[in-house]
């Protein structure tokens, strides 16, 4: 069996959120006391702390980053680095200053018991002064102690620079002699070199082999020059050659600065010049025979025009060309032999001038050599005596920032008499405060987890597999009535209220059963005060304004107050009809205000358990079944007692009524597994006392819809 449920409104996720969050705050305002006595407890235990705490005494003092005077000679110490602040800050406590302070202040005032001393130091904003605090429980001690601290902080740096200096000195000297030495060495070095060789006649010499082989190098290239044109040029081609250069004027100009040594080596070109006049002599016949050839074959040819070759003229100009040419042979023949010699002389002298060159370039290479080397000493000369130099000047600058006192560092403001001063009450507070709110925040989480109580739906639904037949809302508004339940009335302006029965009306008209449907609803819970008989009553009172014809009987034969919420009398009731007094129809009672019937409880039995199992109950609510549409049973509590127990599966139904933030999930479960084992048909769930601030409570969000003086839209 099941029943419609309306879907929520709001996403799974957000409405379980806002579910957790609902319960939690429910459980602050039903334990709020937690929380409050934590929180005091907790504050408490801190002030009796604090209050247990020795007072502390704090002096403070002040120091000054003065400007200095900035001088070449103070380059040779600095600290003012880019870690300088901290570098100072870390100086002024570190472990070496409060020893020597300590020492300082035993030593000036041996009357004062040493203590324990908390030192801290920081520098004021956007200033160039430090701010040094000392802590501790006897002022005068705190007091001497933070001076003594900023004294011998004061005297550390100047030792820091002395020792720096003193360093620096001793290493600079160092150099200073190792220079002197190598510079020594150098000159050593050089005064033996000048011993062993004349430099100013090898510069000279360098100079003088540079130019002479300039010109063996220019002679050597006009000779390869004229070898290989003399290679490559033919017998006729030389000649023409030659005689044009002949016929040009011959000029010779010589260097003055050279003209001694060229011509005591080489040979003259006068002299080469003339050996090429006498080996012109076979040339130039060669080319006299050449020509006078073609003049004999030109009058030989003119001739022949008028002729004959047999003519005495021309057999004599025959014999002259033929003894021309044989002039000729020879001219050629020779003129060859001299080409061939002329080849051959170059080829002597370029070879000749190799032979020259390469005995100068190693005179010149050695004479370079020699100076090179010079030059490389005199050059190390210089570079050693620039290093000695600054290394003096720079000997200078530490002695005089040894003698010129340059401390940024002095002192502004001396420490002043220590202060009494209650260090971290505030703190102390806050944490008693934190920890006594973790602590009320622990215990009602602790509670929360012990605490099954159904406080939603949602907790419902994961607790329960029934299903649910509705949700009754707790109006703050309900004016109930002393002694007995509020009831619904025609056009009841509660709507949220009124529309929450309705839902569980039709719930049981259209929940999904097999076979006849159920006419005898009985209403029960757990435990006592769950609003059964104000469930029990509106249910009936909404089941008669929809026509129905509807007997609400009370079966709580112990403390049923029924008969006060209708006013109606209990004289006469159940009880009188299970005992076989009456018949059920003569303890029936109308209502006039709602036109339904009612049997009150009737008088308290003194066993009331048995009378539910008497053998004539199944009949009576079987007579009833056929006379109404609907009988409503209100109940003891099943927990409480056994009646309802024993009524229950006599009846066609059970709805099991739970109260939100008041109903045990373990003890609600307890009382219907024990309906289960006798058998019970149980419909399903009501949860009662709803919050409407709930966001999984759907009516209450559309409750404008039940205004009646809202304009449509």
């Amino acid at each position: 069996m099941s029943s419609i449920t309306p879907p929520p409104t709001l996403s799974s996720w957000s409405a379980a959120f806002f579910t957790k969050l609902h319960r939690y705050r429910a459980l602050v305002k039903r334990r709020w006391y937690v929380p409050l006595l934590t929180l005091s407890v907790g504050l408490c235990i801190q002030a009796y702390r604090f209050a247990q705490i020795q007072p502390t005494y704090i002096s403070s003092g002040k120091l000054i980053v003065s400007p200095r005077m900035f001088l070449p000679e103070n380059a040779v110490v600095s600290d003012e680095s880019v870690n300088f602040i901290g570098t100072q800050l870390e100086l002024m406590q570190s472990a070496e200053v409060r020893s020597r302070a300590r020492a300082r202040v035993q030593a000036l005032k041996p009357n004062l018991v040493p203590i324990p001393v908390a030192l801290s130091a920081y520098q004021q904003p956007r200033t160039s002064i430090f701010t040094l605090q000392a802590s501790g429980s006897e002022p005068n001690y705190t007091q001497a102690f933070l001076d003594a601290v900023m004294e011998e902080y004061i005297s550390r740096r100047k030792e820091t620079r002395s020792e720096k200096s003193q360093s620096a000195l001793l290493t600079i000297k160092e150099q200073v002699d190792k220079s002197e030495k190598e510079i020594n060495q150098v000159d050593e070095e050089m005064l033996s070199f000048q011993k062993e060789n004349n430099v100013i006649f090898m510069e000279e010499q360098g100079n003088k082999n540079a130019t002479y082989l300039i010109n063996l190098s220019k002679q050597l290239d006009d000779l390869n020059t004229e070898f290989q044109l003399l290679s490559k040029l033919t017998l006729d081609q030389n000649i023409e050659r030659r005689s044009t250069n002949t016929s040009k004027p011959q000029t010779t100009t010589k260097n003055p600065a050279t003209t001694n040594t060229a011509e005591k080596r080489t040979p003259d070109s006068e002299e080469i010049k003339a050996a090429a006049g006498d080996l012109l002599s076979p040339e130039s016949e060669y080319r006299n025979s050449n020509q006078q050839i073609q003049l004999l074959l030109l009058q030989r040819d003119e001739l022949s025009q008028y002729l004959k070759p047999k003519h005495p003229k021309i057999i004599a100009l025959n014999a002259e060309i033929q003894r021309q040419q044989t002039l000729l042979d020879m001219f050629k023949k020779q003129s060859i032999e001299q080409l061939n010699n002329r080849r051959e002389g170059l080829r002597l002298q370029i070879q000749n001038l190799q032979e020259l060159i390469k005995s100068e370039e190693v005179k010149a290479l050695d004479v370079n050599r020699r100076m090179a080397d010079y030059q490389r000493m005199k050059s190390k000369r210089q570079r050693l005596q620039a290093f000695y130099e600054r290394l003096v000047s720079s000997v200078q600058s530490v002695d005089l920032s040894q003698n010129i006192d340059q401390e940024m560092i002095s002192i502004m403001e001396h420490p002043g008499l220590a202060q009494p001063v209650h260090v971290g009450m505030s703190g102390m507070l806050l944490n008693g405060f934190l920890l006594g709110l973790l602590a009320g925040v622990g215990i009602l989480f602790l509670l929360d987890r012990i605490d099954d109580r159904i406080n939603s739906f949602t907790e419902l639904r994961d607790h329960f597999e029934e299903p649910v037949l509705g949700q009754i809302p707790m109006d703050p508004t309900l004016a109930r009535k002393k002694g007995g339940p509020s009831l619904l009335v025609q056009d009841d302006r509660r709507h949220v209220y009124a529309e929450s029965f309705r839902n569980v009306r039709s719930s049981l008209l259209f929940m999904a059963i097999d076979g006849t449907r159920p006419k005898t609803l009985l209403i029960t819970s757990a435990i006592p005060n769950e609003g059964k008989s104000t469930f029990a009553s509106n249910l009936a009172i909404t089941m008669a304004f929809a026509g129905s014809r509807v007997l609400l009987v009370d079966a709580d034969l112990r403390r049923g107050r029924i008969h006060d919420a209708f006013s109606v009398s209990n004289q006469r009731g159940l009880s009188d009809v299970l005992s076989n007094q009456m018949n059920w129809r003569d303890a029936i009672q109308e209502s006039a205000a709602y036109h339904f019937h009612i049997i009150p409880r009737g008088p308290t039995p003194p066993n009331p358990g048995e009378l539910f199992l008497s053998s004539l109950v199944p009949s009576i609510f079987q007579e009833m079944r056929d006379e109404y549409d609907y009988v409503v049973v209100d109940s003891a509590p099943i927990l409480a007692t056994d009646d309802t127990a024993s009524l229950a599966p006599k009846l066609d139904g059970t709805i099991f009524l739970m109260r939100t933030s008041y109903t045990s999930a373990r003890l609600s479960r307890n009382a219907m597994d024990l309906l289960y084992q006798r058998q019970v048909n149980i419909l399903g769930l009501v949860m009662n006392f709803v919050d409407t601030n709930l966001p999984e409570y759907y009516y209450y969000q559309y409750k404008e819809y039940y205004n009646r003086g809202a304009k449509a839209s």
